[in-house]
């Protein structure tokens, strides 16, 4: 049985996509299967997938009619077979020992969710320091309020089912929501992770950088005194597929 299984979420990622399974290819621990899960897209995302079968242990799809973060990675858990998740986006990039680093910290602690930061070492200045800001805010919440980032999550099949998955009743921060019920449940257990993966910054750049730090903290400010931001409260646009 796979040691992992590395989930990855679509939608029209036919440029993205290659990057990411690349660096898969070139882990220097290959003992992982991969998920695409792919909110039917309707580029060439799953034809530049299928091109790489060969280069993976085993290379699964899943396909859903319906766009939504949360609906791919509960479709993408339903069919892993490792105990152990990975839930990556299609643009996110990991270094080559990144799986085996992972690894060794779980063979140390136990983690049944977990966090990974921003890695701070690439992009340009302004994007180094976005990423400080960002993982600053994960690493000052995990004492009270743990907030994670999407992009990539560590979970265990176990922890995802006893927490209920991802909320699919949720448009945005389906993931720190994630990480919260993870910290709440007393058979849980939550933690940031010392490891880091590359963010892509293109979303935080449409939207602006600060504008983007501005409006997560005040949604967090909001859930935390209120409660979960339910759908139609704010507008968020699942995936890529109106980038021109």
């Amino acid at each position: 049985m796979s040691k992992f299984s590395i989930i990855i979420i679509t939608l029209n990622e036919e440029k993205n996509l290659p990057n990411l399974l690349n660096d898969l290819k070139n882990q220097s621990f290959q003992n992982f299967e991969v998920i695409i899960s792919d909110a039917n897209s309707i580029d060439k995302t799953i034809d530049i997938s299928n091109t790489y079968r060969s280069d993976f242990k085993s290379l699964k799809t899943v396909i859903t009619e319906q766009k939504g973060l949360s609906l791919g990675r509960n479709k993408g858990e339903e069919i892993a077979i490792s105990e152990n998740l990975i839930f990556l986006d299609a643009d996110s990039r990991i270094r080559t020992d990144f799986l085996s680093k992972l690894d060794s910290i779980l063979k140390q602690n136990q983690v049944d969710v977990g966090g990974v930061y921003m890695d701070v070492s690439t992009g340009t200045k302004t994007e180094r320091f976005v990423s400080f800001i960002f993982n600053a805010g994960l690493w000052i919440t995990k004492w009270f309020f743990p907030t994670i980032i999407g992009a990539c999550i560590i979970s265990t099949k176990t922890a995802h089912n006893k927490i209920g998955g991802f909320n699919v009743e949720l448009d945005i921060n389906e993931d720190v929501e994630y990480s919260k019920k993870a910290y709440q449940h007393p058979e849980v257990k939550f933690q940031m992770l010392p490891l880091s993966f590359i963010f892509n910054m293109r979303r935080l750049a449409q939207n602006g950088y600060f504008k983007t730090i501005y409006g997560y903290t005040k949604y967090n400010i909001y859930r935390f005194l209120f409660g979960e931001i339910k759908k139609g409260t704010v507008k968020y646009d699942f995936g890529n597929d109106n980038d021109k």
